[in-house]
């Protein structure tokens, strides 16, 4: 009964590390150009791997939600924010072109600030979200 257990906890660990690697593995030129593409913002499959396109120029909606029981009034507005390049995504690999792929952490450098109004930040509040291509020449 001992062995049974065990192998069912090392079977569970074993498929949990293959689901948590899985998007750590690079896929292969051609599973990318195999890949469905869907423009941001079109459905999304649902059983089929693809990839996310951000067309240069299409704004991009980012909603600022502020809700809770502090507040007698919250507040929920929607912004926008454009590319300066198209940019395709498949989890965490990036491309500009759709053939040269880069996991994102090493081409974006990405920094989120979030001041909320306080003692320690006396001031109006701030949501900066900052984006730069770590190698302007990709």
């Amino acid at each position: 009964m001992k062995n049974k257990i065990a192998s069912a906890v090392l079977l569970a660990l074993v498929i949990a590390l293959q689901a948590g690697c899985s998007h750590v593995l690079k896929p292969s030129s051609e599973s990318f150009a195999e890949m469905k593409v869907v423009q941001f913002g079109e459905e999304v499959p649902e059983e089929e791997e693809f990839v996310l396109f951000f067309p240069k120029g299409e704004p991009i909606p980012l909603r600022v939600l502020i809700r809770g029981d502090l507040f007698s009034e919250g507040a929920d507005k929607t912004v926008y924010a454009r590319l300066d390049r198209d940019v395709y995504a498949y989890k965490r690999w990036i491309s500009f072109d759709k053939e040269t792929w880069q996991d994102g952490d090493e081409l974006v450098d990405s920094q989120l600030e979030i001041g909320i109004p306080s003692y320690q930040h006396p001031k109006t509040g701030l949501i900066d979200l900052k984006m730069d291509v770590k190698h302007p020449s990709a």
